[in-house]
C-alpha cells in the first residue's frame, strides 16, 4: 500500500521504492548544497519548487501541499544532515 497510489503489486513497489530513493539523494544533495552557499530555508524551498512543481505534479498536488512538505522536509533535511 503506497499513499497517494493504493495497493500496487510487488514489481511497482520495488521500481516506485528504488526511484524514491535516488531522489531523495538528489533532493538532499540539492538542499545542502544550497544551504552550504549560504541560501536561508526559504530560498532553498523556492529552488525546490522551481526544480519539481512543474507538469504533471502540479495537477496532481496541491500547491499549499507540496509548501508545507518542503517546509518540513528542508528544516529537516538541515537540522539533521547538515555538517554543524
Amino acid at each position: 500500500l503506497i499513499s497517494h497510489l493504493g495497493v500496487r503489486d510487488k514489481e511497482f513497489i520495488d521500481e516506485f521504492l528504488c526511484k524514491s530513493e535516488i531522489w531523495m539523494e538528489k533532493t538532499k544533495n540539492i538542499i545542502l548544497e544550497a544551504h552550504y552557499d549560504g541560501k536561508t530555508p526559504d530560498e532553498i524551498r523556492d529552488i525546490l519548487k522551481n526544480e519539481f512543481y512543474n507538469g504533471e505534479i502540479i495537477t496532481l498536488q496541491p500547491e499549499k501541499a507540496f509548501d508545507l512538505n518542503s517546509y518540513y522536509m528542508v528544516n529537516m533535511i538541515i537540522r539533521e544532515c547538515a555538517e554543524q
